[in-house]
């Protein structure tokens, strides 16, 4: 499982390096509408991408385990609360599934905040790439793929969340 994880982490890093086409690597921070800069020497990549796996690695644990808490506890509060009406338990369910997700967006924030404020000091080092060069920068057929593979599992994530939602209401 920690094998898959590090592999899903590394093709959401892959998405901020690119090579322009004379070979030289790019670092995206910001996406492909930001500033673009250079990666020059091995040691700097390394640098940067360990960073950038840092930053990956710990939103996208918040997003899920956030998510998974949310799930949990209106699962567990719906189930148990059988005397009270669906009207109670549904508005309790999603009051406490709002709070929860205010706090992990908040959680999210401050490490955007971070992440935010380490860039600058991260990039100084690196020459900043011009917009001519930005142009260049072509998306791989893979990383293509992985997006549709992505946004296919989240929709079908989606689509199971809902079932089961009108599921449990149904009772």
């Amino acid at each position: 499982m920690i094998r898959l994880f590090s592999r899903f982490i590394d093709y959401g890093v892959e998405f901020q390096f690119k090579k322009d086409p004379s070979g030289r690597l790019v670092f995206l921070p910001y996406g492909s509408r930001g500033k673009a800069y250079f990666v020059d020497t091995k040691a700097d990549e390394e640098k940067t991408r360990s960073f950038v796996k840092l930053y990956r690695s710990a939103s996208t644990l918040m997003g899920w385990l956030g998510m998974l808490a949310i799930y949990a506890y209106g699962w567990s509060f719906m189930s148990y609360l059988g005397a009270s009406p669906l009207r109670n338990r549904l508005t309790a369910f999603v009051v406490s599934s709002l709070v929860y997700t205010l706090i992990m967006v908040g959680f999210i924030w401050i490490l955007w905040a971070v992440y935010k404020e380490t860039v600058p000091t991260l990039t100084a080092s690196l020459r900043e790439a011009g917009p001519d060069v930005k142009g260049q920068l072509a998306t791989s057929a893979q990383q293509r793929s992985v997006q549709r593979l992505a946004l296919g599992v989240l929709l079908v994530a989606a689509g199971i969340l809902v079932v089961i939602v009108l599921l449990t209401v149904r009772k």
